[in-house]
């Protein structure tokens, strides 16, 4: 009942805010043509450096961390240009949509050309790296040891980690901090989880297809609906 209740607001929301969403869509974005684009000057090197938000080798999560590397050898400087993860960009398919998508769906090579006909300089070139190849560096260069408190985790470090953009570190560092803070609670909310994990994908897919299809009535065009299950920590705070 209470799904059923929260499906029906939804869809009462949605269709609300409607006219509001259709005159706030993003205005087209001026670029230039990747043929266009004239060649790099002599002895300047742009770089992508692309952070994913896990700790393996997959690209099937969000970019957030953007960095243009630019090596001037004629200068003898070295430039760090940050992009920010919630930048609108002309997607390849046309539509605009947030910068930190791309590589999970369209991959990093095309992020290079957005970003080059965006500013109009040639970007060929990438590095994509994770949290634990960030960790090996630092393990290389000596490591650090840190002791840190449970409840330390949760008030300090996860909304740091959520204020840089790293959100699925800020998730891990709640969840360690539950489990040891309330592990019974931890505990529970893992077991429902993954009991009932094929019924909760089963749900929000409907849910998904269903406004995908009313906002397709609608004619609202450049919109995509995701879903996700909520982390221990978010679910046991609700």
């Amino acid at each position: 009942m209470k799904r059923i209740f929260a499906f029906l607001l939804t869809l009462i929301l949605l269709a609300g805010c409607m006219p509001a969403m259709a005159d706030t869509l993003p205005k087209p974005i001026e670029k230039i043509p990747y043929d266009q684009i004239p060649e790099n000057r002599d002895g300047i090197y742009h770089y992508l450096l692309l952070c994913m938000d896990q700790w393996d080798g997959n690209l099937r999560d969000n970019n957030d961390g953007i960095v243009l590397l630019t090596f001037d050898t004629r200068a003898n400087r070295i430039m760090l240009t940050s992009i920010l993860r919630d930048a609108l960009v002309e997607r390849p398919d046309g539509v605009i949509g947030r910068i930190n998508y791309i590589v999970k769906n369209y991959g990093p090579e095309a992020l290079c050309q957005i970003i080059s006909t965006h500013l109009n300089i040639k970007v060929e070139k990438y590095v994509v790296f994770n949290f634990q190849q960030i960790a090996n560096i630092v393990d290389y260069m000596g490591g650090v040891e840190i002791e840190v408190e449970a409840n330390e985790a949760a008030y300090l470090y996860a909304p740091l980690a959520h204020k840089l953009g790293l959100y699925k570190l800020k998730s891990e560092l709640e969840d360690l901090s539950l489990k040891y803070l309330d592990a019974v609670a931890y505990n529970d909310i893992i077991d429902k989880l993954q009991n009932e994990s094929a019924q909760h994908d089963k749900f929000m897919a409907s849910i998904q297809d269903q406004i995908t299809t009313r906002m397709d009535d609608l004619h609202i065009p450049n919109s995509t609906v995701y879903g996700r299950v909520k982390h221990p920590y978010s679910i046991y705070r609700k």
